[in-house]
This record gives C-alpha cells, sequence and structure tokens, in this order.
C-alpha cells in the first residue's frame, strides 16, 4: 500500500481520508491538507518557480515570492 501526501506540506498518510482529515497550517485556505496528486518522485519541483527538492516537506519549507495563493512552494504535478 502506498502514502499519500498533502501538496502544500507534505505529511504522508495511508489514506486519502485520514490524511485530508487533518488540518494543514501551509494550506493557503487556511484549512485541510489537500492530496498532492502528481506520482512519488525521486525530486519535486515548485510549479511557481522551479525550485527543486528531494521531498515535499522540504519544497513546502521554502519561501517561493512567485506564489500567487501563499508563501510556500508548491509541487508540480
Amino acid at each position: 500500500m502506498g502514502k499519500y501526501y498533502c501538496m502544500y506540506c507534505g505529511t504522508p498518510a495511508y489514506s486519502i481520508s485520514s490524511l485530508t482529515n487533518g488540518r494543514c497550517e501551509k494550506n493557503p485556505d487556511g484549512k485541510y491538507h489537500v492530496l498532492y496528486e502528481g506520482d512519488e518522485k525521486s525530486k519535486y519541483t515548485c510549479k511557481y518557480c522551479g525550485t527543486p527538492a528531494y521531498s515535499i516537506s522540504s519544497l513546502s519549507n521554502g519561501i517561493c515570492g512567485k506564489n500567487p495563493n501563499g508563501k510556500s512552494h508548491v509541487p508540480a504535478r
């Protein structure tokens, strides 16, 4: 069984329901974790500025000046 990840913070979960029931502080709407719908990768890239990272959580810890909806990097699919 694979893991599911939040696209805003990289939190892992073993089911979509358990992921999306948790609160996410990096969600620009200030609500719950949002499912990352891309494939699991060895490297992730910010969809707004192209910054690379080896995990979604590492990527989302950085500040992205080009993100129109928040402060953090967001992974491209």
